[in-house]
């Protein structure tokens, strides 16, 4: 499993872990699965794409789109605790 890790993830699984559910710790901690961080991986043009496609009702700073769109466009799971991200059909997200 690949997780793009939001900042606020990445910085209490590094600093106040416990802030963290018991599922997303254990996804974290799991040797087997993938940890990205928004700047592995560059906006290109398909992330570009799919933060246009997301829908206009949408209210969300340009920059959680862009996550968003990131974490659909690269087919990874957004670790994340913002229920607002449950607005973006179609984006996997464990919180």
């Amino acid at each position: 499993m690949k997780l793009l890790l939001d900042t606020h993830v990445l910085l209490w699984a590094m600093l106040e872990p416990a802030k963290l559910s018991p599922s997303l710790r254990d996804h974290l901690e799991d040797s087997r699965h993938q940890l990205w961080v928004s700047k592995d991986v560059p906006i290109n043009s398909e992330v570009a794409r799919q933060a246009g496609l997301c829908a206009v009702d949408i209210i969300a700073p340009p920059f959680d789109r862009l996550l968003a769109a990131q974490a659909m466009a690269e087919n990874l799971i957004l670790a994340n605790n913002d229920g607002a991200f449950d607005q973006f059909e179609g984006l996997k997200r464990l919180s």
